[in-house]
């Protein structure tokens, strides 16, 4: 019999020595410190919540944009993002039967993969431990500093419990870039008043046939003078940009679960529509249908006061609807996803304004929810099943890093793709991301990986997140063994590293 292990409160505080620290246990972050691990380093994984997986945990965000084939069909990225997704299809936690059709569905590309957050997590927690990485969970970096040899010092808490890990290399999974800046690193923030938030959540026993019933019934596709007559009026109170948000539902869209050919064929048609029912119908997967489908029953809920299209809480702040809308198949039987409350111009530097988008996102979730129940045909007996525990901003602060025309002349290693960010659409070409992005520019042996990464925002999809740590592990491999440095690497030897590891194909 196997008895538990007990661990004796410490009156001293705990030294950790690494090859490599991560720092963020979400997506970028768990595949670094996986993939650091099984290139041999000792690898230390800290986690400021008591979860692994990130946004996926914390704030429901249960898909992936397939960014794993381009518009060609082509494979992007594999080795260890492939065995993570291979590894969840074969615990039922997508509702694809193999990896293969996950990939490339059974009607064509899926452009999301859903997958259920609580198997996520599993998955990355079970990988981690198999590979060796030690996990501290609940635990709180506090400050960060370089020791005379170049290895980095950073302390962190676990309640009144102080931790230490000294590590030759260092990454910064926060999404925020403390600890960078807490090393010295030069950090930016994101541009005031683009910041926005997502905050997800499930409805259970929805019976979504009604739902496109009334849809089909509708032909939401169609002009409706009456209707942009009102919007527009409507629209009058609220500034340029809020404007530009409320137009989305005169114009309905594909947004990304119909094939689109080019940049200006995004409208829904009638054909678009039944691809969207018949891909239900064979993968039991409707990803996403967005409110603009739902308008007519958005303005009556409006002009009787159930529903509020723009709830302000100041001139610069407040709480929309964002397009991706309602997501319904991947979750559970008969349950929806909805990706709605859109805070908006909340600082995520700032905890004051980052407390208000939060609590302001689960007050606008009650009332979207209250809607759906009222009025949308399908969900009058539903429930409110959960809701994401964060707000989460897309974009707060990242590093500066060595991504510009100036630096890749000065240093070609800084120009090397490190992955591809793959189209969405047939229009799209996929986008080679440069090792520039995820290193310091002034501080060596420092990356960042995910939104805190050079304009991380821009490539902020989950894949791109497992791709950018596995890059950072093939680097750290290289660092550690050659005894370099993030602005030293060999660019021939990195580049075969990261074939080797099939993030780049």
């Amino acid at each position: 019999m196997c008895m538990p292990c007990r661990f004796e409160k410490r009156s001293v505080t705990q030294l950790y020595q690494a090859d490599i620290a991560v720092i963020g246990a979400g997506t970028g972050g768990a595949v670094c410190a996986l993939a650091a691990a099984r290139c041999g380093l000792k690898t230390v994984l800290a986690e400021q919540t008591g979860v692994i997986g990130g946004v996926a945990a914390t704030a429901l965000m249960g898909s992936w944009a397939n960014l794993l084939i381009n518009t060609e069909m082509k494979m992007t990225t594999g080795g260890i993002i492939l065995e993570i997704l291979e590894r969840m299809v074969s615990y039922g936690a997508t509702p694809y039967k193999t990896l293969q059709e996950a990939i490339k569905g059974t009607i064509g590309k899926p452009f999301t993969i859903p997958f259920q957050p609580v198997w996520y997590t599993h998955t990355l927690t079970e990988m981690l431990r198999e590979a060796g990485v030690t996990i501290l969970l609940n635990t709180t970096f506090t400050e960060g500093s370089e020791l005379p040899d170049g290895r980095k010092h950073l302390q962190l808490v676990f309640g009144t419990q102080k931790e230490e890990i000294q590590a030759k290399v260092v990454v910064d999974a926060t999404g925020n870039a403390v600890v960078a800046e807490s090393l010295g690193a030069k950090v930016v923030s994101v541009e005031m008043g683009t910041e926005t938030y997502g905050c997800l959540m499930r409805i259970a026993n929805v019976d979504i046939d009604q739902t496109l019933q009334y849809i089909r019934m509708c032909r939401p596709w169609e002009p409706d003078t009456a209707f942009t007559e009102w919007l527009s009026k409507k629209a009058a109170n609220y500034s340029e940009r809020n404007r530009r948000r409320l137009t989305h539902l005169d114009d309905p869209i594909t947004y990304d679960h119909a094939p689109m050919e080019h940049v200006d064929n995004k409208l829904l048609t009638p054909e678009r529509f039944a691809y969207i029912e018949e891909r239900y119908q064979k993968e039991g997967v409707i990803y996403t249908m967005e409110l603009c489908l739902l308008r007519h029953l958005i303005r009556e809920a409006v002009d009787k006061g159930d529903f509020i299209l723009d709830y302000r809480t100041n001139e610069l702040c407040g709480v929309t609807f964002n397009g991706d809308g309602i997501a319904y198949g991947g979750w559970g039987d008969k349950i929806a996803l909805c990706n709605v409350a859109k805070p908006y111009g909340y600082n995520p530097a700032i905890l004051e304004e980052q407390t208000q988008a939060i609590l302001e996102a689960k007050n606008y979730n009650i009332m979207f929810f209250r809607f759906l129940q009222k009025y949308v045909p399908g969900f009058e007996n539903s429930y409110l099943l959960d809701m994401a525990e964060q707000a989460v901003a897309r974009g707060s602060r990242m590093i500066v890093g060595c991504d510009d025309a100036e630096m890749f002349t000065q240093n070609p290693l800084y120009a090397q793709p490190i992955y591809t960010f793959g189209g969405i659409y047939k229009h799209q070409l996929g986008v080679p991301v440069p090792y520039g992005k995820i290193v310091s520019r002034n501080k060596s042996n420092l990356f960042a990986v995910g939104k805190c990464s050079s304009h991380g925002m821009q490539y902020r999809s989950q894949i791109s997140c497992m791709s950018m740590g596995v890059a950072a592990a093939a680097a750290a491999q290289l660092i550690c063994s050659r005894n370099s440095t993030s602005h030293t690497l060999c660019t021939e030897e990195f580049a075969q590293q990261l074939q080797q590891m099939e993030v780049v194909i």
